[in-house]
Protein backbone atom coordinates (compact mmCIF):
# COMPACT_ATOMS: atom_id res chain seq x y z
CA UNK A 1 0.00 0.00 0.00
CA UNK A 2 1.25 3.70 -0.88
CA UNK A 3 2.16 5.76 1.73
CA UNK A 4 -0.20 8.81 0.99
CA UNK A 5 1.28 12.32 1.67
CA UNK A 6 -0.32 15.76 1.78
CA UNK A 7 1.45 18.82 0.67
CA UNK A 8 -0.31 22.67 0.65
CA UNK A 9 0.67 26.14 -0.69
CA UNK A 10 -0.59 29.53 -0.55
CA UNK A 11 -2.80 30.68 -3.73
CA UNK A 12 -1.11 33.53 -4.67
CA UNK A 13 1.80 35.89 -3.52
CA UNK A 14 0.52 39.68 -2.02
CA UNK A 15 -0.31 40.91 -5.82
CA UNK A 16 -3.37 38.92 -6.25
CA UNK A 17 -3.13 37.68 -2.79
CA UNK A 18 -4.25 34.65 -0.89
CA UNK A 19 -6.80 36.87 0.92
CA UNK A 20 -9.64 38.93 -0.55
CA UNK A 21 -10.99 41.89 0.90
CA UNK A 22 -13.10 44.81 -0.58
CA UNK A 23 -10.01 47.44 -0.12
CA UNK A 24 -6.52 47.49 -1.60
CA UNK A 25 -3.79 46.92 1.14
CA UNK A 26 -2.36 49.59 2.73
CA UNK A 27 1.64 49.60 2.25
CA UNK A 28 1.71 48.76 5.82
CA UNK A 29 -0.45 45.71 5.33
CA UNK A 30 2.02 44.49 3.00
CA UNK A 31 4.81 44.80 4.76
CA UNK A 32 3.21 42.92 7.94
CA UNK A 33 0.60 39.98 5.90
CA UNK A 34 3.23 37.98 4.67
CA UNK A 35 3.90 36.56 7.85
CA UNK A 36 0.75 36.65 8.79
CA UNK A 37 -0.08 34.16 5.96
CA UNK A 38 2.78 32.46 6.71
CA UNK A 39 1.28 31.38 9.84
CA UNK A 40 -2.23 31.14 8.60
CA UNK A 41 -0.35 28.42 6.08
CA UNK A 42 1.18 26.96 8.85
CA UNK A 43 -2.42 26.99 11.32
CA UNK A 44 -4.21 25.21 7.77
CA UNK A 45 -1.51 22.52 7.39
CA UNK A 46 -1.62 21.61 11.29
CA UNK A 47 -5.09 20.67 11.59
CA UNK A 48 -5.54 18.96 7.89
CA UNK A 49 -2.71 16.74 8.59
CA UNK A 50 -4.67 14.92 11.14
CA UNK A 51 -7.00 13.54 8.70
CA UNK A 52 -8.15 10.16 10.21
CA UNK A 53 -7.95 8.79 6.32
CA UNK A 54 -6.12 9.76 3.48
CA UNK A 55 -8.29 9.35 0.12
CA UNK A 56 -6.31 7.44 -2.56
CA UNK A 57 -5.52 9.14 -5.71
CA UNK A 58 -4.21 12.59 -6.46
CA UNK A 59 -5.82 16.07 -6.20
CA UNK A 60 -6.01 19.82 -5.26
CA UNK A 61 -9.09 20.98 -3.48
CA UNK A 62 -9.37 24.96 -2.74
CA UNK A 63 -10.68 25.95 0.88
CA UNK A 64 -12.02 29.00 1.16
CA UNK A 65 -12.26 30.61 5.07
CA UNK A 66 -12.91 33.49 6.13
CA UNK A 67 -10.88 35.57 9.04
CA UNK A 68 -12.46 37.95 11.18
CA UNK A 69 -9.69 40.53 13.21
CA UNK A 70 -9.88 38.84 16.36
CA UNK A 71 -8.81 35.52 15.24
CA UNK A 72 -12.26 34.07 14.71
CA UNK A 73 -12.62 32.21 11.32
CA UNK A 74 -16.23 32.15 9.79
CA UNK A 75 -17.21 30.42 6.97
CA UNK A 76 -14.86 27.08 6.40
CA UNK A 77 -15.90 25.99 3.16
CA UNK A 78 -14.79 23.77 -0.30
CA UNK A 79 -14.35 26.42 -2.73
CA UNK A 80 -13.06 24.49 -5.94
CA UNK A 81 -13.45 20.56 -6.43
CA UNK A 82 -10.52 18.58 -6.75
CA UNK A 83 -12.34 16.64 -9.38
CA UNK A 84 -12.39 13.36 -7.02
CA UNK A 85 -15.56 12.89 -4.72
CA UNK A 86 -13.33 10.92 -2.60
CA UNK A 87 -10.87 13.95 -1.88
CA UNK A 88 -13.19 16.23 -2.05
CA UNK A 89 -15.23 13.95 1.00
CA UNK A 90 -12.22 14.16 2.81
CA UNK A 91 -11.52 17.92 2.95
CA UNK A 92 -15.57 18.21 3.76
CA UNK A 93 -14.98 15.82 6.87
CA UNK A 94 -11.66 17.88 7.63
CA UNK A 95 -12.97 21.34 7.63
CA UNK A 96 -14.13 21.83 11.27
CA UNK A 97 -10.47 20.68 11.85
CA UNK A 98 -9.71 23.95 10.92
CA UNK A 99 -11.52 25.54 14.07
CA UNK A 100 -13.13 28.49 15.34
CA UNK A 101 -10.36 30.38 16.62
CA UNK A 102 -6.78 31.47 15.20
CA UNK A 103 -4.86 34.03 16.06
CA UNK A 104 -5.68 37.62 15.75
CA UNK A 105 -4.79 40.18 12.77
CA UNK A 106 -1.18 42.14 13.55
CA UNK A 107 -2.38 45.75 14.97
CA UNK A 108 -1.18 47.26 11.82
CA UNK A 109 -3.62 45.53 9.77
CA UNK A 110 -6.81 47.70 9.49
CA UNK A 111 -9.64 45.68 7.75
CA UNK A 112 -12.22 43.75 9.85
CA UNK A 113 -11.75 40.41 8.07
CA UNK A 114 -9.80 38.41 5.45
CA UNK A 115 -10.96 36.36 2.97
CA UNK A 116 -8.22 33.00 2.52
CA UNK A 117 -8.04 30.58 -0.15
CA UNK A 118 -5.73 27.98 -0.05
CA UNK A 119 -5.08 24.29 -2.12
CA UNK A 120 -5.13 21.39 -0.52
CA UNK A 121 -3.16 18.92 -2.18
CA UNK A 122 -3.04 15.24 -2.33
CA UNK A 123 -0.51 13.03 -3.42
CA UNK A 124 0.36 9.17 -3.27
Amino acid sequence: MLKRSLSFAIVATLAGGPVQSAAPLSPREREVLPSYFGMMRQWVTARMRNLRTRPEGEGTAVIRFTVQRSGRVTAATLHESSGSAEIDQAVLRALPAIGTQTRPFPKDVTRSELTFQVPVRFVP
